[in-house]
């Protein structure tokens, strides 16, 4: 064998290769190639993430969005009902004070009159003729009227006294069944 030392240092060499190929390559950077694999999926997952996040960010901004232009659309019309309001009130002060007078229309303008029609609110179990009054002072005439109301408004516009037992939702209750003709 020593006849052919170039065949022992080709073998020496094959062999170091192969040593370092087990060693180095399956061993050593095998496990890091791993390691790389799972931060790439880490970093996927974090762009999914990212993405969704960015997707929802955007749909909370378009309902922002939507929520603007609901109330500005909205806000022309609020500001209709509060100058109806505002005149029902002035008409229903004008019926209470011609009503006081023994008038049975009243006059709004110099052209319009209006004819005042009232229902008969003392019919719903515990409206008196007081509680009555305050309704009409409001500009509720009618059980439909009142039936419309919310628990709230009542006691906004009764005010009752912390002596009085007052069941607004007893009363829309009756005013629904008496608008309705039961």
């Amino acid at each position: 064998m020593l006849e052919y030392p170039w065949m022992m240092l080709l073998i020496g060499v094959v062999a170091g290769w192969l040593l370092k190929w087990v060693i180095y390559d399956l061993i050593i950077l095998r496990p890091r190639l791993n390691q790389g694999s799972a931060a790439i999926a880490k970093i996927e997952d974090y762009d999914r993430l990212t993405a969704r996040v960015n997707d929802q960010k955007k749909l909370i901004e378009e309902l922002i969005e939507r929520n603007a232009e609901t109330k500005r659309e909205h806000a022309g019309e609020i500001e209709r009902l509060k100058a109806d309001l505002e005149y029902a009130q002035s008409i229903a002060s004008e019926r209470i004070v011609a009503e006081a007078s023994g008038a049975q229309s009243v006059q709004v303008s110099e052209e319009e009159e209006v004819e005042v029609v009232r229902d008969s609110l003392q019919m719903i179990s515990g409206v008196g003729p007081d509680m009555e009054n305050q309704f009409w002072s409001a500009g509720i005439y009618r059980f439909s009227q009142l039936a419309a109301l919310s628990q709230a408004q009542i006691a906004d516009i009764i005010k009752p006294a912390s002596r009085q037992n007052v069941d607004p939702y007893r009363w829309i209750r009756d005013a629904t069944r008496l608008a309705a003709g039961e």
